[in-house]
């Protein structure tokens, strides 16, 4: 998934939990760090992804001429 695919994820996480304050916490991801990813002013760090349990993959696909 793409990093808005991540985000909408996140936030569907986020609905389940009750909050996002309780979701950071259930993840052990500092409640800051969520925040910033969540409005796009940092992108997820290997550690949060992690904690996520999710993985990240590189692609590569041919230009567009």
């Amino acid at each position: 998934m793409q990093i808005d695919g991540l985000i909408k994820w996140i936030r569907r996480g986020i609905a389940r939990e009750g909050g996002q304050i309780k979701y950071a916490d259930k993840h052990e991801i500092d409640r800051a760090v969520m925040s910033l990813v969540l409005n796009k002013k940092r992108e997820p760090s290997l550690e949060f992804i992690d904690a996520l349990g999710l993985e990240r993959v590189i692609t590569y696909r041919k230009k567009k001429e």
